[in-house]
This record gives structure tokens, C-alpha cells and sequence, in this order.
């Protein structure tokens, strides 16, 4: 018993990659043949109307390659002007950075001002020195004092009190 070709089979006897032992049974069987011709006929058709729709005047064709030409230009100097601007800013970045210095140099300070200034720095840690507490913990030496002075006026009246 032959079995008839299935829709699978049938797309590939239209595309004639049918394998061998279902050809026979297509070459055997009328109903197969009527229903894959069936398949064929709006493929053909369809082919035939491509084929006439491409089946154009040298004029057409003419005017596809002079309109295709343009554009092929046109984005060829697009891409001509983005390199050109690129490298123009590319060109004032670095005549930019090559250019510029600082325009005011600090002063260097003269001799007589050094002296000065060290003479201000060797006070200022002359008195450094000579404070008993360093500044940071100059108002709890303050409140030491205070504590201090307070504690003897106390003594002292414990003991005139005995």
C-alpha cells in the first residue's frame, strides 16, 4: 500500500527535493501529482510576475544608477566633513594645550621679606615655648588654674578653722 504524499513532502516535490522512493509514488499516483501541481501553479505564476516586473527600459535602469551614484556621493562627503571637523577640533585642542601657560608667575619674595617672615616664625615659637600649655589647651589650663587657686583658698579656710 502507498501512502500519499504528506504537505511536507509535497513542498519538496514542488522544490524538487523529493527523495527517491516518493518520487515513484508522485510519478504513480495522479491524486499526488493534481494536488503538487496545485502547489506549483501560484509558485510559477508568481515567478512569472516577478520576472516581468523586473523587465525594465535601459532608461529605468539608467535612472536607478545616477540616483544610487548620488547617494553613494553624498554619504561619502558626509563622512569627508565629520573627518574634516573632527580633526579641526582635534587641531584647536592641541593648539590650545600647546599654547597656554600661566600668564602670572608667582612672585618669589625678596630677601628682606624672607628674614622678615622668619623673624615672625622664630617669635611666634619662642612664645610657643614659653607657654606652659600649648594653645589648643589654653582654656583648659584656665579652668586648671581656676581649680587649683580654688582648692587652696579652701585649705586655707579648713585650716583657720581648726
Amino acid at each position: 500500500m502507498n501512502i500519499h504524499l504528506n504537505p511536507e513532502e509535497m513542498a519538496d516535490a514542488t522544490l524538487g527535493l523529493l527523495q527517491a522512493d516518493r518520487v515513484a509514488h508522485l510519478e504513480g499516483c495522479a491524486e499526488c501529482r493534481t494536488r503538487t501541481a496545485g502547489f506549483r501553479a501560484p509558485l510559477e505564476q508568481w515567478r512569472d510576475d516577478a520576472r516581468v516586473a523586473a523587465v525594465q527600459p535601459d532608461s529605468f535602469w539608467a535612472r536607478q544608477r545616477a540616483v544610487i551614484s548620488v547617494r553613494l556621493h553624498e554619504r561619502s562627503f558626509d563622512r569627508g566633513i565629520r573627518f574634516v571637523w573632527a580633526g579641526a577640533v582635534a587641531a584647536l585642542v592641541l593648539a590650545a594645550a600647546l599654547s597656554w601657560s600661566p600668564t602670572t608667575k608667582p612672585a618669589e619674595p625678596s630677601a628682606a621679606q624672607n628674614e622678615q617672615q622668619d623673624e615672625i616664625l622664630l617669635e611666634n615659637m619662642q612664645v610657643a615655648l614659653e607657654r606652659e600649655a600649648p594653645l589648643a589647651l589654653q582654656p583648659a589650663e584656665v579652668l586648671t588654674k581656676e581649680m587649683t587657686r580654688a582648692r587652696n583658698v579652701s585649705n586655707r579656710s579648713r585650716q583657720g578653722a581648726r
